[in-house]
């Protein structure tokens, strides 16, 4: 063996030697878990005497296009699991404290740590590309403080942390409210929003393709993934019924080709500017 191979293979054993550490490592984490394996997916991090995994129902959510959520653990000797106890914990703090962080949307319920379980985990929301895990765990810790307690967190975020699709997807096209509604790909793409002016804040975010485009709050807005999601009532706009939400000029945006799709009633369909109008 020469010098060099003899260098490259002490090379190959210590990333070997790395590789085995991380997995020792993230077993570890399963070993010291203190909720049922059942409720969670892999282990993802930890910060603060807190884990992370992946939530049992995540990817399920981010199929539907509905955000995503992550399961936290807060490390201590003995589960509190029954919904009586989970809530007498929270009821005994300030969980309004927790509006007050960036993103935060809900506080501070309590439900089930996974579907199809009967555990009963903290449920808190925020929006999504506001704060992170390591943040969010550490709040939950000053707010809530557990004591010796095992604690479930269920945090959900809002809007997406993905594309919805590839750009190179052949199915990766625009979403629209209707599946009525037939949209050429390559056909010209009008925004809604010259049509009628008032559409305009229900587009945001800048995209590539029109994967980066979801159909946010209630599905009243056209934004791109990297939009921080929100929650919002559901204002019924009809007139989104005949628009489809995807990437134009570089930007998430609803735009029309046909105003006379079956989508839409007549008295709500989007009118094309009178050539009287400046």
């Amino acid at each position: 063996m020469t010098a060099e191979e003899a260098a490259d293979e002490a090379a190959e054993e210590a990333v070997e030697e790395v590789v085995e550490e991380v997995v020792e490592a993230a077993d570890d984490q399963y070993d010291r878990g203190c909720l049922p394996a059942a409720l969670h997916g892999p282990w993802i991090g930890s910060h603060a005497g807190v884990n992370f995994y992946e939530h049992k129902d995540a990817r399920e959510r981010l199929d539907q296009g509905i955000g995503t959520q992550v399961l936290l653990e807060y490390m201590g000797h003995a589960p509190l699991v029954e919904t009586a106890d989970v809530k007498a914990l929270i009821d005994a703090r300030d969980s309004a404290q927790l509006f007050s962080r960036p993103g935060a949307v809900a506080s501070g319920g309590v439900g089930r740590c996974a579907s199809g379980r009967d555990e009963a985990c903290v449920h808190v929301a925020f929006k999504t590309h506001t704060a992170t895990l390591d943040e969010i765990a550490s709040w939950l810790v000053d707010i809530f403080r557990p004591g010796d307690a095992c604690v479930g967190f269920v945090v959900k975020f809002i809007g997406r942390t993905a594309p919805r699709c590839k750009a190179d997807d052949p199915s990766c096209g625009p979403v629209a409210l209707c599946d009525a509604l037939t949209v050429a790909p390559d056909g010209p793409r009008p925004l809604l929003s010259e049509l009628n002016p008032k559409f305009a804040h229900f587009s945001a975010g800048a995209c590539e393709h029109d994967g980066d485009c979801y159909l946010a709050g209630c599905q009243q807005a056209c934004h791109a993934w990297t939009v921080p999601g929100f929650i919002s009532f559901c204002p019924g706009v009809s007139a989104l019924d005949c628009a489809a939400c995807g990437c134009v000029d570089g930007q998430c945006a609803w735009f029309v080709q046909d105003p006379d799709c079956p989508c839409a009633s007549p008295w709500v369909r989007p009118q094309r500017p009178s050539a009287r109008q400046p």
